[in-house]
């Protein structure tokens, strides 16, 4: 199996949760920065797009990281145990779990 490399574009930033109205926003900030973002609603979305893009930078949690979005950050910390992720709780204060 081949493994996927990061692609020479700008840096990507995987968006996850189903805030619609946060994310919108989040990526608009994301374009402003030069940051390329893309968005996951479940796992196997996220899990996808991880690979497809040869990984991300940073991975952003659209509110507490518990449930699904726990899961899914733990899957993809297997595949890049060096990966940032972030959360982005309803205060609107990023943390590092």
């Amino acid at each position: 199996m081949e493994i996927p490399t990061l692609t020479t574009e700008a840096p990507t930033v995987l968006v996850l949760g189903s805030d619609g109205s946060r994310r919108r926003e989040v990526e608009s900030l994301c374009r402003g920065a030069g940051l390329l973002a893309d968005h996951a609603q479940t796992q196997s979305a996220a899990l996808e797009l991880f690979l497809q893009r040869g990984g991300h930078e940073l991975v952003l949690c659209l509110g507490e990281l518990t449930g699904e979005m726990a899961t899914t950050s733990r899957a993809l910390r297997a595949i890049d145990p060096g990966l940032a992720v972030v959360e982005m709780r309803q205060t609107g204060q990023p943390s590092c779990p």
